[in-house]
């Protein structure tokens, strides 16, 4: 017993892989017919699949057949990412201003300019550093995506705090209020240990009721497409699917944009 769709998608598939097969087969075939290879003197041959027309005969079996699919809703991970982005963006600047007041930094310039950012979250480098965590976590929506739909929480925090280590800890204008107490940059690694801390609480409060995948119930058919079965089935019942298959349906030269989140 197989379902229509299942069938369908299987075939698609088998062209589009043969058609791959072929390409990678003639690139093997480069060095062998480049300037210096033994046939340089003919063309590299390829194998170009055209327009395909198949028949298929099969009985319907039943129609009452349930199939679930799951399908990652993607617009509400971008909205989720973004505000979260600019709450952990927040969380972070306040966290290292806490942890600078609380050192008696000696560098009041550096501590005076952490203080304005934390306070300064409409415009400059609060929303700058919102921005840059968001796009870390689109960049590897699929890495932190779960298959359930969660997200993993241990993951996440890592990759926020790459990027707030990268834009806020090691920020250049911050250097001297960084490395200050013992040279070493113990204020720095203070403000990273309060910070993994306060974040790891945070994301877990807010990632904990949220799932991002859709599970979906279509109705298919389960049909009958084997020879033996088909020959128990009355003549009435057999029909035929025909697919019209055109496998080249981009220009080879057209650039193919992978995109890290699909829309």
């Amino acid at each position: 017993m197989a379902q229509l769709n299942s069938l369908i998608g299987s075939v698609l598939r088998d062209i589009i892989r043969a058609q791959h097969e072929a390409n990678l087969y003639s690139l093997s075939l480069r060095e062998a017919y480049g300037a210096q290879g033994e046939a340089r003197d003919f063309r590299v041959p390829g194998a170009l699949l055209g327009e395909l027309e198949l028949s298929l005969q099969y009985a319907v079996r039943s129609t009452d057949v349930r199939h679930e699919e799951a399908e990652t809703d993607y617009p509400a991970l971008r909205r989720f990412f973004g505000e979260l982005a600019q709450q952990l963006a927040r969380t972070a600047l306040t966290g290292v201003a806490t942890t600078a007041s609380s050192a008696d930094a000696e560098d009041p310039e550096g501590l005076n300019l952490l203080l304005g950012q934390e306070r300064d979250l409409e415009r400059g480098f609060g929303p700058f550093l919102g921005r840059k965590i968001g796009e870390g976590l689109n960049a590897r929506a699929t890495e932190l995506l779960r298959a359930d739909g969660s997200l993993d929480t241990d993951l996440l925090v890592e990759n926020v705090m790459k990027t707030v280590d990268t834009h806020l800890l090691r920020n250049p204008d911050l250097e001297r209020l960084f490395a200050q107490e013992d040279g070493n940059g113990e204020l720095r690694q203070k403000a990273r240990t309060n910070l993994l801390t306060i974040m790891t609480v945070l994301v877990a409060k807010r990632v904990k009721d949220y799932n991002f995948v859709r599970r979906k119930v279509f109705s298919t058919q389960e049909i009958i497409v084997t020879a033996d079965e088909l020959k128990k089935v009355p003549a009435a019942a057999i029909q035929t699917l025909r697919i019209r298959v055109s496998p080249n349906g981009y220009l080879p030269d057209e650039p193919v944009v992978d995109p890290e989140i699909p829309e």
